[in-house]
């Protein structure tokens, strides 16, 4: 869940409604929809703390004009004072500082430090224990409440390749099927705000400027102007696209794709890639992480991680030591929320490994024990709730070289991740993309 901290009650992470529009303070660790409920919405001017890039993304959505005023773009590792409302502690103040959650581009984790209680709230992020190591403010900090992202801690997603890796993998997609015939067109789904990496590498490999919609165009320019420069309007001037993700739907359709941008698009074999995560941990198994996947209808997938794996995550919390921890993201592959709750005690489990009250501070954390089966953590009766720390709650033509790919059954429609607590109405999609995988 997201909303307001219990040690922090008067600020608000990546919840902007309902009661919470009492706090005097809110943060924003990125722009997906999922963490901005009811941010479109807010009337009420309260500071709304949020990275540079964060800021610019918004800044591009009139749905979100209005805020200009309340947003405030903090630097990173760069500690700020927050005043404390009186009737929490007069004279008393608050120090937040935002840290890189490797993410998607402007994404943070928020490290507030009050009188009595540390806090670190990840946000959505992907890093690793030796990333801790790393990065000295954090390195040096206790901890004592820890709210971390676990939408893939779950065995099945114990590992995930590197980024870097997937994007050679959709780079060798597309050249490969451009080189084929030149008729063939590439669409690289790459819509949602977090794979800016990926579109860079296929244009520079290519040497093709990728035809984009103008929303996209907009938030890439906010993101990254140098990013930008390779992503063009002009659809017949390029073979490679990432303007029309509807053509998912019609494949799933069993109908043959075709980009609506070019009328001559029924003559052009078509290449759909899509990188994600979700569709893997849902529909695949682990020995399909580190390849492309064909579906049924010829959709192909290259597993493209902004989360942490679940030995990430395990490796983070095992190196932090915080003295608890809550999961507020349900694990990807399992519904309800009892998948919560297991996700909660295998954090929790973890915790008498790298306690303060059991190692000694200072000292080097022990090793990591074995990674549980998917039937160990899976076939567990659901314990009692933790108490809340969040008080809120197509077939490939014979010219197409990926018809090579492994094919396995098409997902079913997709299921998105809801939205916490509320949903957002009025937002548009492109400044807030939905965080499906």
């Amino acid at each position: 869940m997201a909303g307001v901290l219990a040690d922090f009650p008067f600020i608000s992470c990546d919840f902007f409604g309902g009661e919470v529009k009492r706090c005097t303070a809110f943060v924003l660790t990125h722009a997906h929809k999922d963490h901005m409920a009811g941010l479109a919405q807010m009337s009420i001017m309260r500071p709304i703390y949020c990275s540079e890039i964060t800021r610019a993304i918004l800044l591009v959505d009139a749905a979100f004009a209005h805020l200009a005023p309340c947003l405030r773009a903090l630097p990173l590792d760069e500690p700020t004072t927050i005043p404390v409302p009186f009737e929490y502690g007069a004279g008393q103040s608050v120090s937040l500082t935002f840290l890189d959650a490797n993410h998607v581009p402007g994404a943070v984790m928020a490290l507030l430090e009050g009188p009595k209680s540390t806090t670190l709230y990840t946000g959505d992020f992907r890093l690793t224990g030796e990333d801790i190591d790393a990065h000295p403010m954090l390195a040096s900090k206790h901890i004592d409440r820890l709210y971390i992202d676990t939408t893939f801690c779950t065995p099945k997603a114990a590992r995930f390749p590197d980024r870097d890796e997937a994007c050679v993998r959709v780079v060798d997609l597309a050249q490969k099927h451009l080189a084929a015939h030149p008729s063939n067109d590439v669409h690289v789904a790459c819509d949602m705000l977090g794979l800016e990496r990926v579109l860079l590498a296929v244009a520079m490999a290519t040497g093709c400027k990728i035809h984009v919609t103008p929303e996209l165009l907009a938030r890439t320019a906010a993101v990254d102007p140098a990013i930008a420069e390779h992503l063009t309007l002009d659809a017949a001037s390029t073979r490679v696209h990432a303007c029309d993700n509807g053509l998912f739907e019609v494949m799933r359709r069993g109908q043959a794709p075709r980009l609506h941008c070019r009328h001559d698009s029924h003559r052009r074999p078509l290449l759909f890639i899509k990188p994600s995560t979700l569709w893997f941990v849902k529909q695949s198994v682990p020995s399909d992480f580190d390849r492309a996947v064909r579906d049924e209808f010829g959709l192909v997938h290259v597993l493209y991680a902004i989360h942490a794996s679940m030995e990430e995550v395990r490796s983070f919390v095992t190196r932090l030591r915080p003295r608890t921890v809550t999961a507020f993201v349900p694990p990807a592959d399992i519904d309800g929320t009892r998948a919560l709750q297991r996700s909660q005690r295998l954090l929790e489990s973890w915790l008498p490994r790298c306690s303060p009250s059991v190692t000694a501070s200072g000292s080097a954390p022990p090793p990591l024990p074995p990674l549980p089966s998917p039937a160990a953590v899976m076939g567990t009766q659901p314990s009692e709730p933790s108490s809340p720390s969040l008080l809120l709650p197509a077939p490939a033509t014979a010219r197409d070289p990926a018809d090579a790919l492994a094919r396995t059954p098409s997902p079913p429609p997709k299921r998105m991740r809801p939205v916490l607590a509320a949903p957002v109405q009025g937002s548009s999609a492109f400044a807030a993309a939905w965080l499906d995988d």
